[in-house]
């Protein structure tokens, strides 16, 4: 699965088959669309193997890097979830002049 996503990034029309970008100056014509990009979560004490674990962040890291090291330039990431700027902006948006506060799933 990393090389299709690596050859579709790559790719000049989204096709496994057909021309490759030559630089990070050609469009990327794939979006990729990431979320959870923690590169850790926490696992309750209550669990065996109670000590972090490997998040989907880690995944993007190593994806990229890999990618990055094979084409000479980076994937284009749109990430949604928790910290990213999309969500405060949205938030922003609909209720302008307000503080506001998130809230996750652990205290990382």
């Amino acid at each position: 699965w990393k090389q299709v996503i690596c050859d579709l990034v790559a790719s000049k029309d989204g096709s496994l088959f057909g021309n490759r970008r030559t630089s990070a100056a050609d469009p990327q014509f794939v979006e990729v669309i990431t979320c959870c990009s923690d590169m850790q979560y926490a696992v309750p004490p209550s669990n065996p193997i109670a000590r972090p674990r490997i998040g989907n962040g880690m995944l993007l890291l190593a994806l990229n890097t890999v990618f990055e090291k094979l084409n000479g330039y980076k994937i284009n990431f749109t990430q949604y979830g928790k910290p990213h700027p999309l969500q405060y902006e949205f938030i922003e948006s609909r209720y302008p002049h307000k503080k506001s506060y998130m809230i996750g799933d652990n205290l990382q």
